[in-house]
């Protein structure tokens, strides 16, 4: 097993263990492919039309053992993680505060 899948799976497992069991907030399930919301990414963190009225988080993987967290603390947020053809992909986006927008991409 290589270092980034150990590094990987470490921080999957700590992802896990500190995860809050709730959420409260907007939850949108777009059904597109990892392309498509890299483009939504770009456009919310420009715009900031999708976390307008509260925190939005967006995640869409494909290949495989990709690992993704987001956490955020606050309101109107914006965080969104796409992870393309590669494997073992990891993505971490922590968030306290009010107005936060981050998105990671990776290809």
């Amino acid at each position: 097993m290589n270092f980034k899948l150990k590094l990987a799976l470490v921080a999957a497992a700590a992802a896990l263990a500190c995860a809050p069991a709730f959420a409260d907030d907007v939850a949108i399930d777009t059904g597109k492919d990892a392309a498509t919301l890299a483009t939504a990414i770009q456009t919310e963190l420009g715009a900031a039309a999708l976390a307008a009225n509260g925190n939005v988080a967006l995640i869409a993987q494909e290949s495989g053992a990709n690992i993704a967290y987001i956490d955020q603390t606050g309101a109107t947020n914006f965080a969104g993680i796409s992870q393309t053809a590669n494997d073992a992909n990891t993505g971490h986006i922590y968030q306290i505060g009010d107005s936060n927008r981050a998105g990671i991409v990776q290809k």
